[in-house]
């Protein structure tokens, strides 16, 4: 048990994700041989997970232990019957939060999975995985804020960052970066631009000093896409490339992947001229405060 909340532990801290893949994996053989099905679920959504971002969706993250006929769930498996099991809901809905947000699955009528409301109704323990949750369906429901007419989004977001800000009182150190892009989210979506961009800034700085690299990479192409929807291309690619790089350093090719191809479908040419060596930001990343 304590070495599956070591692997977890460096998954939500962004550790290299090579490193959480290749632990997870070898857990998971483990728990085959030894026939232990408890915790066997977690561990297959966290190996899932690391081998989905760091090789892409399509990516076959299957583990088969040599000697042993017993097949672990695969990812649509727990998808599906996660309903009747309160605890695999919550794993799961946490898990698929952050691929909408990391894979920009994000559509208008999609029905995002509940993370806050639900523990909050199951009366779950709010452990860090699912204060993680949280924290990603603040980020996601602020977007579907912007790009719909429904205020049930924004009222989630909200919620979202009120619960970072409490526990921000409790550990500045693991939250306070989270507080800040939450509330980068919500000034942009209230139109107080100013205040969003020094906010966005402030979370990038933070998470580089906390050394959150994962959510230096998802503040850095936030940041990027508010500069981007204000037609300030040229900001834009400096976030962006800055966010393709953390997101390499984490281990996360595929969704550095794709924010490659966003880049390339919607800056011309001469913009691109020197992607993504030359786009660099501008932060004192050595004088930051928390």
């Amino acid at each position: 048990m304590s070495y599956l909340f070591y692997i977890l532990t460096d998954y939500l801290s962004g550790k290299n994700l090579l490193v959480v893949r290749n632990r997870s994996s070898e857990l998971i053989k483990d728990m085959l041989r030894r026939k232990q099905q408890f915790l066997l679920n977690a561990a297959c959504l966290v190996h899932y997970q690391s081998v989905a971002l760091a090789d892409g969706l399509e990516a076959n993250p299957s583990v088969v232990a040599d000697g042993v006929d017993c097949i672990p769930p695969t990812w649509e498996d727990f998808m599906l019957v996660r309903g009747p099991h309160p605890d695999l809901t919550i794993a799961c809905n946490v898990h698929q939060t952050m691929r909408f947000l990391l894979f920009r699955q994000m559509k208008e009528t999609l029905d995002i999975p509940d993370v806050l409301n639900f523990a909050l109704t199951r009366k779950s323990l709010l452990y860090p995985f699912v204060l993680i949750g949280i924290f990603y369906e603040g980020l996601v429901s602020f977007y579907m804020a912007r790009h719909s007419n429904d205020d049930k989004w924004r009222s989630k977001g909200e919620a979202a960052l009120l619960s970072m800000t409490h526990w921000s009182q409790y550990c500045r150190w693991n939250f306070l970066n989270k507080v800040l892009l939450l509330e980068a989210e919500n000034m942009y979506c209230l139109g107080d631009f100013e205040r969003a961009s020094k906010s966005y800034n402030d979370a990038i700085v933070l998470s580089r000093k906390h050394k959150f690299m994962h959510e230096e990479a998802v503040a850095s192409e936030l940041t990027g896409h508010f500069y981007y929807e204000r037609n300030n291309h040229h900001e834009a690619l400096g976030y962006f490339a800055h966010s393709v790089r953390c997101y390499e350093e984490w281990g996360a090719k595929a969704v550095a992947d794709r924010v490659e191809r966003f880049v390339q479908d919607n800056f011309d040419s001469s913009a691109l001229f020197q992607w993504p060596a030359n786009c660099t930001i501008s932060l004192d990343f050595a004088s930051s405060k928390d």
